[in-house]
């Protein structure tokens, strides 16, 4: 009797050992046949249009921002959100990494949050050494964790938000507008007009714009549009200014009193500003990763801010023009 359950206890421990050895080589197998089957990524795939993200760590991007990423020939640019941002790459089948990351220094105030967002951003972008894409979607890893994902656009035209790197017409290459009769401009200047909430702004023709998402912001700068991809600070002579839309609901004191209670914001001064229009408004010189000049009104239920770096002396010409499209 004791030899019979002795030889029973061999006979099951060989059967479940036999039973692992399967169970392991099944893995095996499906784990290879996985691997097999992921299609190497190619350059060619990357560099098809425009990545627009649209979950960074897991949560959506703040409201009325916009970042982006372009792949060309071994180099990334795209916008954080604020700053725009230039690096190389290197991808083996799914394994990926950025190399010499580097950006533009300016601050963005007319969206709370933007700045915070863009450090973590580029933080996670830097750890990223995986890559997985799904027809439209292309997934950012850390190890096993998706800590960024993005859909592709096609390469943005004039009139749409798209990267700083892109191809963008300069303003004096907009359709005709119809002038407003309110507002005389300086001379030499150009008319943009943002047709989805009729907010209008004059800046020197020779200024290009870029980044247009209408109905929320606009760039205009006064230097070519491949100038900056290093990240380098602006030359003296150089600028550039924010259009930003606010939502409807947007009110100007909290939005004031966020930048009051924000550690990394100092307001040096805030001074009543006249518009060329007859409206009013408030001109703060804030300190924020550089000096700005942030014009602050109203028009059409919108909060709007113009918020301008490098050299100051043609904005306040420039922010006189904000007016509304009669």
């Amino acid at each position: 009797m004791r030899h019979c359950w002795q030889h029973w206890r061999c006979k099951e421990k060989k059967i479940l050992k036999n039973i692992k050895f399967i169970l392991s080589i099944s893995c095996l197998i499906i784990l290879l046949i996985s691997c097999a089957s992921q299609a190497q990524i190619s350059e060619a795939e990357l560099e098809d249009g425009i990545w627009t993200l649209t979950s960074l760590d897991g949560d959506s991007p703040v409201d009325g921002t916009k970042l982006t990423l372009v792949f060309n020939s071994g180099q990334i640019s795209g916008n954080a959100g604020c700053n725009h941002y230039t690096g190389s790459y290197q991808i083996q089948n799914d394994s990926f990494r950025i190399e010499d990351l580097s950006y533009t220094e300016m601050a963005c105030l007319d969206v709370v949050g933007t700045m915070d967002q863009e450090r973590i951003y580029l933080d996670l972008l830097s750890s990223s050494n995986r890559l997985e894409l799904d027809g439209e979607k292309l997934t950012f890893f850390n190890d096993l964790q998706a800590i960024l994902v993005y859909v592709n656009q096609e390469v943005s035209p004039a009139g749409t938000m798209g990267t700083i790197e892109q191809p963008l017409p300069s303003v004096t290459n907009l359709p005709e507008v119809t002038q407003s009769p309110v507002v005389e401009a300086p001379t030499g200047f150009v008319e943009y007009q943002d047709v989805v909430t009729n907010v209008s702004i004059y800046i020197p023709g020779n200024w290009a714009v870029t980044g247009i998402d209408e109905g929320r912001s606009a760039f205009f700068q006064s230097y070519p549009l491949d100038k900056y991809v290093g990240g380098e600070p602006l030359q003296a002579g150089d600028a550039k200014c924010d259009l930003g839309i606010q939502p409807v609901d947007t009110l100007t004191a909290e939005l004031i009193q966020q930048w009051r209670n924000d550690p990394m914001t100092t307001i040096v001064s805030e001074d009543d500003f006249q518009f060329l229009s007859g409206n009013s408004g408030t001109r703060f010189v804030i300190e924020n990763m550089g000096r700005a000049f942030v014009y602050v009104t109203e028009i059409n239920a919108r909060v709007i801010l113009l918020t301008c770096f490098g050299d100051f002396s043609q904005v306040n010409q420039i922010a006189e023009t904000i007016n509304a499209i009669e």
